[in-house]
């Protein structure tokens, strides 16, 4: 039996008191798997995983991490356990490659105690996954989109988490580095067994590089399971109301989901 990461029952939240961006919703993550969170806009795909993440608290509902209530966790407790990588934030520009993957060794540290050789063993060890090592030296601002959300990753990955959260990562990226983030996910997953929960507008990156997909529709769940009993022509018309046609592809043994013009 597959264990969960997060669990998430009954949720629901609101702000300032308008209506429910998330609506009663219970789902669940499974443990060393990669979860897809595909909807439209609107949908409440950044809202759920701030909730994941505690940078939202919920009105309602509980939230579980590996079990144990997610608000029982302390904020290094947490950090030791879940990894996020949100859109990439301006104010971190000017630090070094190298310092800003460091950052990620906070959870481990005491106050004013130096890094020592493990946790310098640790950042290189990320950036080397993450294939930033030869950056480590320049400033995240002289980056591409693409290599800085590596750069980013790379961070997430220094607190050695057992869940990476990803917000977004290969949005208004080229397609060459869409596929180089994804592909380095899926290697993570499989090396660290880790529990990756990933937002994805694209279905067809979706349905190639995620184990598990959750649906969501005006905050609601409308559909949980593998890509192909969750990408269907009846539940992608239901939800994003457009037509799509899911062609075989048997060269590469896989599927390609283009819209039925």
């Amino acid at each position: 039996m597959v264990e969960n990461s997060y669990s998430v029952e009954n949720l629901k939240f609101k702000y300032d008191n308008g209506k429910n961006i998330l609506d009663n919703l219970s789902l669940n993550f499974k443990k060393g798997k990669i979860t897809g969170i595909i909807g439209p806009n609107g949908s409440g795909k950044t809202t759920l995983i701030k909730n994941l993440s505690r940078i939202l608290n919920p009105n309602s509902g509980k939230l579980y991490l590996f079990g144990k209530e997610l608000s029982k966790y302390k904020q290094k407790e947490l950090a030791l356990n879940t990894g996020v990588v949100f859109q990439e934030r301006e104010s971190e520009f000017q630090f070094a490659v190298f310092d800003i993957v460091m950052m990620g060794r906070y959870p481990y540290k005491k106050k004013f105690e130096l890094e020592s050789a493990e946790d310098y063993a640790v950042v290189v060890d990320a950036l080397e996954k993450t294939n930033t090592y030869h950056y480590r030296n320049r400033y995240l601002d002289e980056l591409s989109g693409g290599e800085k959300q590596r750069v980013l990753i790379a961070r997430a990955l220094a607190q050695e988490p057992k869940v990476l959260i990803l917000d977004e990562p290969i949005s208004h990226l080229d397609l060459h580095y869409q596929v180089e983030i994804l592909r380095m996910i899926q290697d993570l997953a499989k090396m660290k067994e880790m529990s990756i929960i990933i937002i994805l507008h694209d279905l067809n990156f979706a349905y190639k590089f995620c184990d598990q997909l959750i649906l969501l529709n005006n905050g609601n769940l409308y559909k949980e399971g593998i890509p192909e009993e969750v990408i269907t022509r009846e539940n992608i018309n239901k939800v994003y109301n457009v037509d799509i046609e899911i062609i075989k592809d048997n060269k590469n043994n896989g599927y390609h989901i283009i819209p039925a013009y």
